[in-house]
């Protein structure tokens, strides 16, 4: 049993699994991005950034969502931890990220970009209901792969 809770990107537990995140990206690409996010830009109103916790109290997870544009908010830093891998986890953070983008920014686009040998996350997004894109970040391309998703705004507020 995990719970999630929103919290700051720069705190300690939210550090760790940044950098720890970093770390699985260093051993696929040649670059990765910096593992510190813009607190302004991951915090209401503008964002969040939830941690998900085990049962005794151990950050098992993390992603945020943030305004991207107008009526588009982008999905960053999805991590869980390899122990909790296909628990459902990832799905978990995923739809509470999307309703908060939906509900709280309201966006009625949703975005995001993985890494390309990121098999489990494509698979993840793709289920999801995200369809490929074009990178919508300059540089890009070459290693990430882009998705997006209508979010329906009609669908019952949480």
């Amino acid at each position: 049993m995990t719970t999630t809770t929103p919290s700051p990107p720069d705190g300690p537990h939210a550090r760790a699994l940044l950098h720890a995140l970093h770390g699985e990206q260093l051993t696929l690409y040649p670059t990765a991005d910096d593992p510190t996010i813009d607190v302004d830009q991951h915090t209401p109103p503008c964002g969040l950034f939830l941690i998900a916790w085990d049962q005794h109290g151990n950050p098992v997870g993390c992603g945020a969502v943030r305004r991207l544009a107008h009526s588009i908010a982008e999905i960053r830093k999805m991590y869980v931890i390899p122990a909790w891998r296909g628990s459902g986890l990832g799905r978990r953070l995923l739809d509470e990220l999307e309703s908060f983008a939906r509900d709280e920014l309201s966006a009625t686009t949703i975005r995001l970009e993985t890494g390309i040998h990121n098999n489990s996350a494509l698979r993840l997004y793709d289920a999801a209901g995200y369809h490929p894109i074009d990178s919508y970040v300059d540089g890009r391309a070459s290693f990430n792969a882009a998705r997006e998703k209508p979010l329906d705004v009609s669908e019952d507020q949480h």
